[in-house]
């Protein structure tokens, strides 16, 4: 049996490792053990042990585990030339734990400011759930595991966030060769099986934008408003426009590389280019299109304000509301991929965040007829041919008449709905017609319901076909 390579030492309580090879004693103090710990120290000190006398190099499993081991101990192993020298970032103890190593990480981030503020946010998530003061080296996946569960009462989209950024510090980490490997590698994004939650979602209509035009206190305000309402323009978009980026020859306007989705050209549509002349007659030089002194949430308030004075109550989101209802008008009226490239995002952004249902979309289809009325049922639909037979002498006369139309007995109804409201139609009774059955129950899904009665007496929806 193989001499084990753990022994203990005589006067002190724990063990050494003493290896044997290529003519060379190595010896290093390890200390105490648990029964598992001596397994997995007995199983990879083997493993490298059996590399190094082959010349071959460790196994990958092997120099991650080297990477859980006191900095003591694998310093010796490298020094030994059985474990490959990694170059690793030099910090200090107090920003290897996971407080100091996410703030070390913000702090040196190259990115806006709003950005960074994103990243706190999920550091303070995280140190809700994982202990700030442990080494970054001792957090597990299970932990994150469980931290990922902590944010339960965020919505799926901020969690999803939290987790992207969260799984970028610790990725930083191991770039800096202060991890070996990240644990928050197995965090996954969730999926939602749900509908899109479009309860936030506001149409700010012709009256109300408006109203609001109307009674804003200045130009400077009026055109902020026309640029989120009539340009679609982000926020920080409105901040970022100069006055070289408008073109009033072509009536068309820039916007710069520095915004998010980076340049782009779209045209200046009417609403908003009155209120841009009036901007530029009062503009001082150096003056941006908007004049602003303070932070950009310091805008949102503001408007919510303002908006909140005016119409007695503030929608919510104030400023995506605004570009989510420009973005509903322009695809009634353009292509999407045309829209797409003036407001800066794609169609699966839109359909998801800013295109709407609005009450123009009810109102037309209340009016629309997707089945023309003298398709919905004819006599000849309904009349079945039939036979009799008369004995004449030894031939037989067969005659064909008429079936008399019987009135139709509804006895049960079905229900379906549409853009929420009760659409009902018989189950029973148009079984003789399945043609007729087929297009009136298409007819009455597809359409919103008015109630009426019919012939019989019975509360159905629409005028009913002549065959009720």
């Amino acid at each position: 049996m193989q001499k084990s390579l753990l022994q203990p030492v005589s006067g002190r309580d724990g063990y050494e490792i003493r290896i044997h090879a290529k003519g060379d004693r190595f010896v290093v103090w390890v200390g105490k053990l648990t029964a598992r710990q001596f397994r997995e120290y007995e199983r990879h000190v083997g493993s490298i042990v059996d590399s190094f006398k082959v010349g071959a190099s460790p196994e990958p499993e092997t120099i991650v585990w080297f990477d859980s081991v006191p900095e003591r101990i694998r310093e010796k192993f490298v020094s030994w030339g059985m474990l490959p020298a990694v170059q690793r970032r030099v910090v200090k103890p107090e920003q290897r734990t996971v407080e100091g190593w996410t703030r070390l990480f913000i702090d040196e981030l190259a990115a806006l400011w709003r950005t960074k503020n994103n990243y706190e946010q999920a550091r303070t998530w995280l140190l809700k759930s994982v202990d700030g003061k442990r080494d970054i080296a001792s957090v597990t996946q299970g932990d994150l595991k469980r931290w990922q569960t902590s944010m339960s009462k965020l919505a799926l989209t901020t969690r999803n966030k939290h987790v992207k950024r969260v799984k970028t510090m610790f990725a930083g980490a191991v770039e800096d060769g202060i991890l070996s490997s990240s644990p928050a590698a197995i965090l996954k994004e969730e999926k939602s099986v749900k509908r899109i939650d479009r309860s936030r979602q506001y149409f700010v209509d012709e009256a109300t934008t408006a109203k609001v035009l109307r009674k804003l206190p200045d130009t400077n305000w009026k055109l902020i408003f026309c640029l989120m309402r009539f340009q679609g323009l982000r926020r920080h978009e409105v901040f970022a426009i100069d006055w070289k980026h408008v073109d009033w020859e072509t009536n068309e306007l820039t916007v710069p590389a520095e915004t998010k989705t980076g340049w782009r050209t779209m045209p200046i549509f009417p609403e908003t280019l009155q209120y841009l002349r009036d901007r530029q007659e009062i503009a001082r030089d150096g003056e941006k299109v908007v004049a602003w002194v303070g932070s950009q949430e310091s805008l949102t308030q503001r408007l919510r304000r303002h908006v909140a004075d005016i119409c007695g109550q503030c929608w919510p989101k104030v400023c995506q509301q605004l570009r989510s209802t420009r973005r509903t008008e322009l695809d009634a009226e353009f292509p999407p991929h045309v829209v797409n490239e003036w407001l800066g995002h794609d169609s699966t952004t839109a359909e998801r965040h800013y295109q709407q249902v609005t009450p123009e979309h009810l109102s037309r289809a209340a009016m629309m007829r997707t089945v023309p009325e003298d398709r919905l049922c004819t006599a000849s639909c309904t009349a079945e041919p039939h036979r009799t037979a008369e004995k004449s002498g030894s031939q037989t006369q067969v005659a064909t008449r008429p079936k008399t139309k019987k009135p139709l007995r509804i006895t049960h109804w079905m229900a379906t709905d549409y853009q929420g409201l009760k659409v009902r139609y018989p189950r029973k009774g148009l079984k003789n017609c399945e043609k007729c059955r087929e297009l009136v129950v298409s007819w009455l899904t597809v359409v919103t319901p008015v109630v009426t009665t019919c012939h019989q007496g019975i509360r159905t929806t629409q005028k009913p076909p002549h065959c009720w």
